[in-house]
């Protein structure tokens, strides 16, 4: 399930972001493309520090769980409370950067992932780590259609663009939840680990 909600959460940033800053901003396409490469690049540097905290975090405590699934509650939460601070933001520079602290907090939650499957998968891993992309593809599939209809009603309305980086953020609230399950101890789910 974290999957799916993290790679849904993450979806935004690479289909409907510059739409969303063209007509929520009022800005150009150039302007509106330029700004979005700025939230791309905190997941980048979250992901390339993440590992570093992952594996910082496994020497200090000595513990796969805080290492992997307390890393991934914390910053999924806070890439969530980041992504509410942006929604309630009215320029499109604050908006985008905390747009881009949350991004780097969901690069974060990246590393913590792709550790927790190869604690778990044993030699089942390239079996498993392309279940969990797949999955992924699920969450990045579904979120992008359904802010499509979101913002087709926002647009007919005349709503609130704001509810689409509402329902970003539930999501990765949802994924920091979904987190707490997530046990890189339990080698049991996978099966055979000889």
């Amino acid at each position: 399930m974290q999957s799916i909600l993290r790679a849904a959460g993450y979806s935004l940033l690479v289909t409907w972001m510059v739409y969303l800053l063209e007509n929520a901003f009022s800005l150009d396409k150039q302007t509106a493309g330029t700004m979005n490469m700025y939230p791309l690049i905190g997941v980048v540097l979250g992901s390339l520090s993440g590992g570093i905290v992952v594996d910082l975090l496994l020497k200090l405590t000595g513990s796969k769980r805080l290492s992997r699934s307390g890393l991934a509650v914390v910053v999924l939460g806070l890439c969530g409370v980041f992504t509410v601070l942006a929604a309630r933001e009215t320029g499109s520079i604050g908006f985008v950067n905390l747009m881009s602290v949350a991004a780097f907090f969901f690069g974060l939650s990246q590393p913590a992932a792709w550790s927790a499957t190869l604690d778990v998968a044993g030699r089942n891993t390239s079996v498993v780590m392309g279940t969990m992309n797949m999955a992924g593809c699920i969450g990045a599939f579904w979120l992008p259609v359904g802010v499509g209809y979101l913002i087709d009603w926002i647009e007919a309305s005349g709503g609130d663009w704001n509810l689409v980086i509402y329902l970003t953020a539930a999501v990765h609230f949802a994924a920091a939840v979904s987190w707490l399950f997530v046990n890189p101890n339990d080698t049991t789910i996978i099966g055979d680990q000889t």
